[in-house]
């Protein structure tokens, strides 16, 4: 009883810790900009600057008692994967991990967190996955016809899923993000701005981010107006 208590108290210590989100680092930035995306879920959106934050959660293993040798074996795969060089990658490969160490009682899970920070291009293109679900009067889901599908599609049909706007974009939601290292075009500063990046030298450089060329919606936020929503209520 005195050694659950114990556990139970250092768990208690713990979980805000494991609940927050840490800031990515600029190595993590430099990670995601050479895969080229990454997954995740929108914790943030910005208004007309069309910013973005997107976290990463990465569950992770931890010794809850005595481990046998199968969960020894299981913590040092964990080891090399989360030596990953990306947090996407690591999020996946921890995925399957986390499959394989199901029934393992020794063995609890906890989730890690990365928040990354970006803002999207000007044009930056949002879509998602699946067309949006409409309903009758009666409150029953109505079906696409082919040519609305095509309509939704949009001109380029190239791109993944069906047209969307960043205004679509909400807190919950499940999304890919495309990246790119390209910096938009802008204004030349004038000799006011100049002289003042001179005087400021002297500051902490802002961190390298990739730009979001591209967002997909994979998978909506839950829904918390209950289902009258669903049939127009």
């Amino acid at each position: 009883m005195i050694r659950w208590l114990l556990a139970a108290a250092v768990a208690l210590v713990l979980l805000p810790s494991l609940r927050a989100a840490d800031k990515a680092t600029q190595a993590e930035y430099d990670q995601i900009a050479q895969a080229g995306q990454f997954t995740g879920k929108v914790v943030s959106i910005g208004g007309s600057d069309q910013s973005i934050t997107v976290r990463i959660d990465t569950p992770t293993l931890g010794a809850a008692g005595n481990v046998s040798a199968r969960e020894r074996d299981i913590l040092r795969q964990q080891e090399e994967i989360l030596r990953s060089r990306s947090p996407a990658e690591r999020a996946r490969h921890m995925e399957r991990l986390l499959q394989s160490a199901s029934g393992n009682g020794n063995l609890k899970v906890t989730t890690v967190s990365k928040d990354f920070d970006l803002d999207a291009l000007e044009d930056v293109k949002v879509r998602i996955a699946q067309p949006p679900q409409q309903y009758d009067d009666k409150g029953n889901p109505k079906k696409y016809t082919s040519q609305e599908l095509k309509d939704l599609k949009g001109p380029d049909t190239k791109l993944p899923g069906y047209t969307s706007e960043f205004g679509d974009l909400k807190i919950g939601q499940t999304v890919t993000v495309y990246l790119t290292t390209k910096k938009p075009e802008t204004k030349k500063a004038d000799d006011k701005d100049n002289n003042k990046d001179k005087k400021n030298n002297d500051k902490k450089p802002e961190m390298k981010k990739p730009f979001v060329k591209m967002i997909v919606i994979l998978k909506d936020a839950p829904d918390t107006a209950g289902p009258d929503r669903k049939k127009g209520k």
